[in-house]
């Protein structure tokens, strides 16, 4: 941290500053202003905005997503799709893929997995009658403990003495919930290959079921019961949209803007202090500054 001495509140241009344009950076900026009216800079080092919404292109025909392969939890009701309706006006169009959409192919087997969850459940059964009870109470499970997972990161917004309270209570409530994918499923199935099939999706979420718990597993499973959906215009338009919403708003998404420090004074975030493309320094100030760069970019750079 850089402490500055000259008064920069003075020169406060912004309600709030966010550093990193990946979907969490855009998502915040953009229901601050949509919502409480804010003038928000977003500032993204890169030359693009959108993080894993990137897309790259190959004989200027051929485009490719970096990170948006499918998305769970946007059918027409669902809270996701709700905001995502309600940043972008309803400007973001999703296409709902074939029920038979995910294609596994391992050293000794292959299969098509169906993406709604009462289909997925009939499939698995049918290959593995003698598991229909386990799977039963696997799809069970996985709404089970996805509403504990997420009742536990909401308790990250509570006082800290309720919040430990609550962490012991669910800690022992949902036991399950803290043991690996591995381990879960090992102990609910006997079937290896069906093990192995359920733990297919892991290479989404990027976490190896040995090391992934099972509450953030039926997390990532739960979300593709409802069907998966891919954004009309590419992964692209998820962040165009938003960045759409934000300029129309009075706010700003800048690129080739690389936060190099933020600047306190008297122990408080006061501005950030940006290095352009032609490497040239300026300080921008704002009594919020929200970090979307990570926590060890955010703490350790």
């Amino acid at each position: 941290m850089k402490h500055v001495r000259k008064g920069p509140m003075n020169n406060k241009k912004w309600d709030a500053i966010v550093i990193g344009s990946g979907i969490g950076g855009l998502t915040i900026a953009s229901l601050l202003a949509r919502k409480k009216k804010k003038r928000v800079l977003v500032l993204e080092r890169a030359s693009k905005i959108g993080g894993f919404t990137h897309e790259f292109s190959r004989r200027s025909r051929y485009i490719f997503d970096v990170g948006v392969h499918y998305v769970g939890g946007v059918a027409e009701n669902d809270p996701a799709r709700q905001l995502c309706d309600f940043l972008t006006d309803g400007r973001l169009k999703w296409n709902k893929l074939p029920e038979a959409f995910e294609y596994f192919y391992f050293p000794d087997f292959t299969i098509t997995l169906h993406s709604g969850g009462h289909l997925l459940k009939e499939q698995l059964v049918t290959r593995y009658p003698s598991e229909k009870a386990n799977l039963k109470k696997y799809f069970e499970d996985l709404q089970k403990y996805s509403r504990a997972y997420y009742l536990w990161l909401f308790l990250e917004c509570m006082p800290l003495g309720f919040r430990q309270l609550l962490h012991y209570y669910l800690k022992f409530r949902y036991q399950k919930m803290f043991s690996s994918t591995k381990s879960y499923l090992q102990s609910q199935f006997s079937s290896d290959e069906l093990i192995r099939i359920l733990c297919g999706q892991w290479g989404a979420h990027g976490i190896p079921p040995e090391l992934c718990i099972f509450g953030y597993h039926a997390v990532q499973t739960t979300a593709g019961l409802s069907g998966n959906w891919y954004p009309s215009n590419g992964g692209q338009a998820i962040s165009s949209e938003l960045k759409s919403t934000l300029l129309r708003l009075g706010s700003e998404a800048r690129t080739d803007a690389e936060v190099v420090s933020i600047l306190t004074e008297d122990n408080t975030a006061v501005g950030v202090k940006i290095r352009n493309k032609k490497g040239e320094l300026k300080s921008e100030f704002s009594s919020t500054i929200i970090s979307n760069a990570g926590i060890q970019n955010t703490y350790q750079n």
